[in-house]
């Protein structure tokens, strides 16, 4: 795409009247846009190369869609004497006594949005990383809590690779896992599983690896049961997790499966459960449509209303489902609950899931510690996690949040970074506010960083460090030590800006992001900068090296989860794009840290020459690192890239 083509998608959000969630904001959809991916009329691959493909039917309907919701209001702590009833014991979270009180909202919303009209009928925005032989290591996906996995395209035993992969290829199954077996560098194919949903609706997202289990989730847009023209204009979609037994990987054999409500949002693995979260929009004016479900296949059951809980006074007709999976055997684990009202990012840790919803403003709404939160704000949910999901507590910060990583708890408090009027041109700020084990605001910052916006945040113990951006990059640490007064410590400008920050040790911090010089204002064309901050020193934090790769880019400058760290041998890969300065292709980058300097070891590129080549998330095993790229959508021919670190 040429910049000028940029430029103009650009200008037209930038002077769009909705305010938008923060998936769509100008980095996303940057970040889209660069990755060179050939656009999709009807279909998109989710995340095959890190990037969500972005067509330009899902971009109509985000469009309308944020139209619709721009005027959310904030999570209240106390529901009136005549309003549906309170989780006992906190009385913050509110739950639904009935359909029909549920109903009601949705009619509510529907009369003031007149959603059913406006939404385009159909399309939907998908939102959005094991045992190895005795003598070698093997990569696992990079997450950020330990403890609890991601799913990713890509997951490995140590001796076996397991590829998700969806073609657009009408003539042929679309939903597989390749399997395959690496041997000191070679690879060989050992079997395809044919996923069992494979309309030509329905997509792979991603995958587990559970000892000899499989799960696979898949989303499908148009529920083959449910015809489209029996709905009223309303498109059924759910998510699908199917299990497998992998313990002959050259016959793996289909298990169960488990629905959903909603297209695919996240998951998490703890333990041997599996933990779906999905969307699920109501766009139908017909009641039989307004409650999620979940289930096997024929067996789907409508969640019980005092298991719905909801955003005070949200706008959003929608849902968050939240569905438990044993991932030995694929029946329920726990009884699936859903949060009403528009979820975005969700942070999760081994016993808690907080999910959020950004609330829009037009006026200056209060929040419950005085302060004006017409920056907009974010609601919080607690579920609890294990045998039953409970919610626990609801609260509520001013501005919105980055992503998962803006979030971390520790001792039960809640930390969770935020910028105010992220959507504006003018009077952006920022803040970190801490939160108790009922979500009420014990402790925050004093605004920092002033028309900048939040573009990474890692919180490690009582420390978390920030980076902001908008012409340099500061970094901030802010002490967490006594969680009623966090405490801006030091910061650090350097030009560009991180977008992942990594610990090294107690000492160093990594940060991988962009470079921003050179790039005609696009950020992104100016190429990968990787950054190692000292941060011994709380109050004076400096940078001990940077490097840059000019005219190349990686999706871990924007998923965390195409990161690969080798903590054995010491070194980190990441997949990349290469320029014309190093090949112009597809390939790996290895790095190590050595003595306070980044040393860039390695920069494999892949042989082949296919502008439609599309890149996989990479691995290691061994003494071998590993790219899985494919021709392009609709190719059968998965290629297998290895290569010796030395």
């Amino acid at each position: 795409m040429k910049n000028k083509d940029f430029d103009f998608i650009k200008e037209k959000f930038n002077g769009a009247q909705p305010e938008f969630p923060p998936s769509l904001d100008e980095k996303a959809i940057e970040n889209k846009i660069l990755s060179g991916q050939k656009h999709k009329t009807v279909k998109f691959k989710n995340k095959r190369n890190g990037v969500r493909a972005f067509i330009a039917a899902a971009a109509c309907f985000a469009l309308v869609f944020g139209a619709a919701f721009a005027a959310y209001r904030q999570v209240e702590r106390q529901p009136k004497a005549n309003e549906p009833s309170a989780v006992e014991d906190n009385p913050a979270v509110l739950t639904f006594n009935s359909y029909d009180e549920i109903n009601e909202l949705i009619g509510k919303i529907a009369k003031k949005e007149k959603i059913y009209k406006n939404f385009n009928k159909g399309g939907y925005l998908v939102q959005e990383s094991d045992t190895a032989s005795e003598s070698e290591s093997y990569s696992e996906t990079y997450v950020q809590v330990d403890g609890v996995d991601e799913a990713g395209s890509v997951k490995t035993d140590g001796e076996y690779i397991y590829y998700a992969h969806y073609s657009y290829n009408d003539d042929k199954e679309r939903n597989k896992v390749y399997v395959f077996r690496a041997d000191n560098g070679k690879t060989s194919a050992v079997s395809v599983i044919n996923c069992k949903r494979n309309s030509d609706s329905a997509y792979i997202n991603d995958i587990f690896l559970n000892g000899d289990r499989l799960a696979v989730n898949i989303s499908d847009s148009n529920f083959e049961s449910t015809p489209l023209e029996q709905t009223g204009g309303h498109d059924t979609c759910v998510t699908v997790t199917e299990i497998y037994d992998v313990s002959n990987p050259s016959k793996p054999v289909f298990l169960s499966d488990f629905e959903q409500s909603g297209s695919y949002v996240t998951s998490r693995m703890i333990g041997g459960t599996v933990y779906v979260v999905s969307n699920y929009i109501i766009n139908s004016p017909s009641r039989r449509y307004n409650i999620p479900q979940s289930g096997c296949k024929n067996e789907m059951k409508s969640i019980a209303a005092e298991d719905i809980c909801y955003f005070k006074d949200t706008q959003s007709a929608q849902y968050n489902v939240i569905g438990a999976i044993d991932a030995q055997t694929g029946a329920r684990a726990a009884d699936t609950r859903a949060v009403f009202g528009c979820s975005s990012d969700v942070y999760c840790n081994e016993k808690n899931m907080y999910l959020t919803q950004s609330n829009f403003y037009s006026g200056n709404d209060v929040i419950k510690d005085g302060s004006y939160a017409d920056g907009g704000s974010t609601g919080i949910i607690k579920a609890e996690l294990g045998e039953e999901i409970k919610f626990t507590a609801a609260g509520v910060v001013g501005g919105y949040v980055n992503n998962q990583f803006s979030m971390d708890e520790k001792d039960g408090f809640l930390r969770i970074a935020t910028t105010e009027n992220m959507y504006l041109s003018e009077n952006m700020t920022n803040r970190l506010y801490v939160l108790n084990e009922n979500l009420d605001i014990i402790g925050q910052t004093e605004d920092f960083a002033k028309d900048e916006s939040i573009k990474a945040v890692r919180f490690i113990g009582s420390t978390a460090y920030v980076i902001t951006f908008e012409q340099t990059d500061p970094l901030f640490v802010i002490d967490l030590s006594d969680p009623k007064k966090p405490v801006i410590k030091g910061s650090l400008e350097i030009d560009g800006f991180s977008s992942l920050l990594v610990p090294v040790n107690e000492n160093q911090m990594l940060g991988i992001g962009y470079n921003t010089e050179g790039g005609n204002g696009l950020v992104g064309l100016a190429g990968i900068k990787l950054a190692l901050f000292d941060v011994s020193d709380s109050e004076n934090p400096t940078l001990l090296d940077s490097k840059v790769l000019k005219d190349a880019y990686s999706a871990a400058q924007f998923d965390h989860k195409a990161l690969v760290v080798n903590s054995e041998k010491g070194y980190y890969v990441i997949p990349c794009n290469f320029g014309a300065d190093d090949g112009n292709g597809m390939g790996v980058i290895t790095f190590e840290i050595k003595n306070g300097k980044i040393e860039i070891t390695n920069k494999y590129v892949n042989d082949t020459k296919s502008k439609d080549e599309q890149l996989a998330e990479c691995i290691y095993i061994g003494d071998y690192v590993y790219s899985i790229d494919t021709d392009d959508y609709s190719s059968e021919k998965i290629l297998f890239y290895s290569y010796k670190y030395q």
